[in-house]
């Protein structure tokens, strides 16, 4: 959602019905809030005793998709001239 937020929704506003980058942000959030609060009660996690959640498991999470956000940039971007 960043490689989106930064290649085909910057420059647009805030919101979605404009082409805003609203609706990636949401969506990058909610993903990283399993990381944050941890599966849940009925979770195979939870089931199995997998406690690898917390603020730094989300910080862990956010690190690794910024990392991976900038790789994809790197290798495989290329703006359009006009």
């Amino acid at each position: 959602m960043l490689v989106a937020t930064f290649t085909d929704h910057r420059g647009k506003g805030y919101f979605v019905f404009n082409g805003g980058w609203e609706y990636t942000v949401l969506v990058a959030a909610v993903a990283v809030v399993p990381a944050l609060v941890g599966p849940g009660r009925w979770s195979l996690d939870h089931m199995y005793g997998v406690d690898t959640f917390g603020f730094g498991w989300a910080c862990a999470a956010v690190a690794a998709g910024v990392f991976a956000a900038a790789g994809l940039m790197a290798t495989c971007y290329r703006p359009q001239t006009t």
